[in-house]
């Protein structure tokens, strides 16, 4: 009898039977994309917000089957953008705003940061509002507004204290930690052969309340906030390869972004996807169509599945806050910087960009200032969809202009097919625009 010899090129952890180099190539291949994984992945996951749950939350109650398809629809639009705003920003070497104000002048920028002001204000309030409301449920003894506050303090001391790359790490976490979203479906009974029917076979309603919602979650999905973030911080990404004396090229720049880019948009519309999909199979088999707060959400999940469900879900929406708020309130404050050419970075000391933290506080502390008028997380929301609305087919020409323009972009402007993907999107949110105004005035 013959002993076989064990194959010395066998590694450990390897898939038996199949080639050592090809179980070690895949092995570095997840160690690359692990290392660039940075600006896209945590904009695709600032994109599910807890603004983003309620309207993502009412298309599931409404009737979630019907809006299945949605996240295969958005996730290329979501991702062509995102990559055009962010090879802008490699290309140019600045952040968006400082690349419009180069090309289209002061006040076209001014004009664009004041709505950026506002509208960002309006969302940090809506995504502490509904935060501390969570967080209210689970201790009502706490006031919510306590806990907004709370949050808000605690996000800006990270800020301050941590440098880049640490915050970049808390970040990362808090999207993995966005996951615990998914085990809600260990809650509730799923007829996955039909969910995958729905999710591939778009069903269209042609009624006035289906386009509305389908709109919502366009304007939603596609936020002015996500363009301006992560442009911002590919500068910075280059910015800290500089610092650590890395040879930098453009080429491998691109396609380790477009690489980080497509993970956090197929990070989002799965999100996304399940939201739906988990909204719709708790509410919908109890009669429920229809919420307007995350709160009944809530109080469904607390009395049909009990305390963990509640944890769960709140370990989401705790998650979620702590990566929107510095991207909402880092937005303002890179933007204003750019305009007026002031030292902004998330690596730098408060003495040595005092005015880019000075910013990054206020923007957080006047949201608070809604807590006074009383205002409802829906009622903030609607407004600053108001803004976005009005706000992203304009900004959306500007990015289409610049990405086009041959003397900026040189061989990386927008291809045909780049453009086409644009001009979609450019449609879509002028639709959802003129109905808003429509909507407005006839109301």
């Amino acid at each position: 009898m013959v002993e076989r010899c064990p194959d010395k090129t066998e590694v450990p952890g390897s898939i038996p039977g199949a080639p050592t180099f090809l179980n070690m190539k895949l092995k570095r291949k997840i160690k690359e994309l692990l290392k660039i994984l940075g600006p896209g992945l945590i904009t695709g996951a600032s994109d599910d917000d807890p603004s983003g749950i309620i309207t993502y939350s009412i298309a599931g109650a409404k009737n979630y089957k019907d809006f299945l398809w949605t996240p295969l629809f958005t996730l290329p639009l979501m991702y062509y953008i995102q990559e055009m705003c962010a090879r802008i920003a490699l290309v140019t070497g600045k952040g968006l705003l400082g690349a419009i104000k180069q090309k289209f002048g002061f006040l076209i920028s001014i004009i664009f940061f004041i709505l950026i002001l506002i509208s960002n204000t309006l969302n940090i309030y809506a995504d502490l509002y509904i935060s501390g409301n969570i967080f209210n449920f689970i201790l009502p003894f706490v006031p919510s507004y306590v806990f907004s506050l709370i949050l808000g303090l605690i996000i800006t001391v990270l800020t301050l204290i941590f440098p880049y790359k640490k915050i970049v790490n808390i970040l990362k976490f808090s999207t993995i930690l966005m996951l615990s979203y998914i085990f809600l479906i260990f809650f509730i009974k799923i007829n996955w052969s039909e969910i995958l029917i729905y999710l591939f076979i778009p069903k269209i309603e042609f009624t006035y309340e289906y386009f509305m919602i389908l709109l919502a979650i366009l304007g939603t999905t596609i936020s002015p906030y996500l363009f301006f973030w992560q442009a911002e911080e590919e500068v910075e990404e280059l910015h800290q390869k500089e610092l650590e004396h890395k040879k930098i090229s453009i080429k491998k720049e691109m396609k380790y972004m477009r690489e980080d880019t497509f993970v956090g948009m197929l990070f989002s519309n799965i999100l996304m996807f399940f939201i739906i999909l988990v909204t719709g199979n708790i509410l919908n088999p109890l009669g429920i169509y229809d919420i307007e707060e995350i709160e009944d959400l809530i109080l469904v999940l607390k009395y049909a599945y009990g305390g963990l469900s509640i944890l769960i879900f709140a370990t989401f929406i705790l998650s979620s806050t702590f990566i929107v708020i510095p991207i909402l309130a880092g937005g303002v404050a890179y933007s204003f910087c750019e305009i007026f050419n002031l030292p902004a970075s998330l690596d730098k000391k408060a003495k040595e960009s005092l005015i880019f933290y000075f910013v990054f506080f206020l923007s957080i502390l006047f949201s608070h200032l809604f807590f006074i008028l009383n205002w409802t997380a829906i009622k903030a929301l609607f407004y600053t969809a108001i803004i976005y609305g009005l706000f992203t087919p304009f900004i959306l020409f500007y990015i289409l202009k610049l990405a086009n323009d041959k003397n900026i972009m040189k061989e990386y402007k927008n291809t045909p097919f780049q453009n086409a993907i644009v001009y979609i999107v450019l449609f879509l949110t002028s639709i959802s625009s003129f109905i808003l105004i429509f909507q407005i005035f006839k109301g």
